[in-house]
C-alpha cells in the first residue's frame, strides 16, 4: 500500500511539473516519508528536473533570445554548482539536512502560491547580461 501512494504522489508531482514546475515540492516530503537519506533525495530531485529542464531547452532553443557563447557559459557553471551543491549534502549530517529541507519546502510553497504574476509576467526585456551575471555571482555565493 505504501508504494501505491508513493507511485500517485510521484504521479502528481509529474503533473504539477508539466504544467508549472515546482515538483520537487511533492516528491522531496513523499520520499522523505519513506526515510531515504536527504542527500540521496536531492540528487535524485535534482536528475529529473535536470532530465525536465533539458528536453524544455531542446523544445524550445528556437526560442532562445540570449546569445548561444553565454547561454554555454551558464550550462557549464551551473553543472560545476550543481556538483558541488551536491558534495556539499554529503557534509551535512542527514538529520540536519532532513530539517533543513522541511524548513525550505514550505517557504518555496509560499512563494510560489504568494507570487500572482509569476510565470505570467514577461521579464525578457528586464533581465540583461548585467544582471545575469550578478544573479550568477549571487547564486553561487549561497
Amino acid at each position: 500500500m505504501d508504494y501505491i501512494f508513493l507511485a500517485f504522489m510521484m504521479f502528481c508531482a509529474g503533473f504539477i511539473d508539466s504544467l508549472a514546475g515546482g515538483g520537487g515540492i511533492i516528491t522531496l516530503p513523499s520520499y522523505m516519508a519513506f526515510g531515504l537519506n536527504p542527500a540521496l533525495l536531492l540528487g535524485t530531485n535534482k536528475l529529473s528536473s535536470c532530465i525536465g529542464t533539458l528536453f524544455s531547452a531542446y523544445k524550445l532553443r528556437d526560442n532562445i533570445t540570449i546569445s548561444k557563447k553565454f547561454l554555454k557559459w551558464l550550462i557549464i557553471i551551473t553543472f560545476i554548482f550543481s556538483s558541488l551543491g551536491a558534495a556539499f549534502t554529503k557534509l551535512i549530517n542527514p538529520d540536519n539536512l532532513k530539517f533543513i529541507i522541511l524548513i525550505i519546502i514550505p517557504v518555496m510553497a509560499w512563494f510560489v502560491i504568494s507570487n500572482k504574476t509569476l510565470g505570467i509576467v514577461d521579464l525578457r526585456r528586464k533581465i540583461t547580461i548585467k544582471k545575469s551575471n550578478r544573479a550568477a555571482k549571487i547564486s553561487s555565493a549561497i
